[in-house]
């Protein structure tokens, strides 16, 4: 008979679900130790020390079986892959050719974003009503844009997404961000002969009313900064080290608060940024 063997969990560093059942079925608390007691290492059934390789190995399979889905089989990362992309290619046929049929006209949004890992993309979806009158929308491209971010490398990559999906002769607006950079993407697409646009392209151009909203806040909340900005300073620190996380928990169990995950900025939703809901939260500490 293999031999079972011993595992511990650190205390907050565990999902609540892991916690409950290490502790009714298992008598394991922190540290490995059994209840309160402190009676040493519980014995487990091994899936735990193989749970980093997700997906790998088969006492993964067996927990997910046992504990989760009784039909869960493991799939190897490449066959997930295949099958993803197989699926994505076919769904990218099925709008081309609906578009080229399409007997109405297409609104875009786009925007280009930054990784965490600095690596620039953009994404753009289209809006439109199908044959039943139901608004549909549709993510029609999301790829790399490593070329610099001008008005003309943005209008070469508009054009290019319209040919793809037959959208040169049906589109109606495209909705950006009030940046000059966009402004001056519409001036040269305006000129574009291949895009056939409705009133010389006069409609075409539609700039979004959160950004401008966005700009307007964030003007406004530079009178706060210099006040809340060391808040914010060490707000990013608790939520950056998890000594800082402990710490911060063990003193409001010990004046009685209840503790509240308070959010950093968020630039680009003004609605959820930290300037906003920070007073209301921090004022109980």
């Amino acid at each position: 008979m293999k031999k079972r063997k011993n595992y511990k969990w650190q205390k907050n560093d565990e999902t609540g679900t892991m916690a409950r059942h290490l502790r009714s079925d298992h008598g394991l608390g922190p540290e490995g130790k059994e209840g309160s007691s402190g009676g040493g290492q519980a014995q487990l059934h091994g899936y735990a020390s193989d749970m980093p390789g997700v997906g790998v190995s088969p006492n993964y399979e067996y927990f997910n079986r046992v504990a989760l889905q009784p039909q869960y089989r493991r799939v190897p990362r490449n066959t997930l892959k295949r099958h993803t992309q197989q699926a994505y290619y076919a769904y990218k046929s099925y709008l081309m050719e609906m578009f080229r049929t399409y007997d109405g006209r297409v609104n875009l949004t786009s925007d280009t974003c930054t990784s965490t890992y600095e690596e620039p993309f953009v994404c753009v979806t289209g809006h439109w009503i199908d044959d039943d009158w139901l608004l549909q929308k549709r993510i029609i491209c999301f790829e790399a844009m490593e070329e610099a971010h001008n008005g003309f490398n943005i209008k070469t990559r508009i054009v290019s997404w319209c040919k793809n999906f037959h959208l040169v002769d049906k589109l109606f607006s495209i909705s950006l961000d009030n940046t000059t950079t966009n402004t001056r993407a519409m001036e040269f697409l305006k000129e574009d002969p291949s895009i056939k646009l409705l009133l010389s392209g006069s409609l075409m151009h539609v700039r979004c009313c959160a950004h401008i909203l966005n700009l307007c806040v964030q003007e406004g909340l530079d009178e706060l900064r210099t006040l809340l900005e060391p808040i914010t300073g060490v707000i990013r620190w608790i939520r950056a080290a998890r000594s800082a996380k402990r710490i911060f928990k063990h003193k409001c169990d010990e004046y009685g608060f209840r503790k509240k995950v308070i959010a950093l900025n968020t630039l680009t939703r003004w609605q959820h940024t930290s300037y906003c809901t920070m007073p209301s939260r921090i004022i109980m500490f």
